[in-house]
């Protein structure tokens, strides 16, 4: 049997007994101060997300291929990625709005919202606090999707709070 077989069955086998102690511990953390269950799936996948590159770097890392090539790649990737985002600043933006809006904004998934705009008044419930847009239900069949930075720089009335 191949030894690096061996090494990824163990790196597949502790990411995933990590991934599942980080699961209950952040239910732990989350039930302690109160998050609401929408806003620890994020965090959830967020962590996720992270042990997964971990995981593959290790694999990588398995097989042999020099720690120098590997900066080059991801340092090469950011690069590109740091372009793309200088590129389209909207994108920067909208990413940095939902970062804000889900640490320090009272608006959360489940809330009735007014979004109180003078051409385009929007009023419906969060659905869905995503990377780059603010999902609100308006009626049973009809659904708004605002981009982040516009809902952070506009003036939010909050109607009604769903509590976790």
């Amino acid at each position: 049997m191949d030894p690096r077989l061996f090494k990824i069955g163990v790196i597949v086998v502790a990411c995933i007994i990590l991934q599942a102690v980080l699961n209950r511990v952040l239910v732990r953390i989350a039930l302690k101060f109160g998050i609401q269950k929408e806003r620890r799936k994020l965090i959830n996948k967020a962590i996720n997300l992270v042990l997964y590159i971990i995981a593959i770097v290790l694999i990588l890392m398995i097989y042999s291929m020099d720690q120098s090539n590997l900066w080059v790649y991801i340092s090469s990737f950011l690069t590109v990625l740091g372009v793309a985002f200088v590129a389209q600043w909207s994108l920067l933006s909208n990413i940095t709005a939902a970062v804000l809006l889900f640490v320090n904004h009272p608006v959360k998934i489940g809330d009735e919202i007014e979004i109180m705009d003078k051409e385009y008044p929007v009023k419906g419930k969060v659905s869905d606090i995503g990377l780059f847009f603010l999902h609100i239900r308006i009626s049973e069949y009809e659904k708004v999707t605002l981009p982040n930075s516009v809902v952070l720089n506009k003036m939010v009335k909050v109607i009604s709070e769903e509590r976790p």
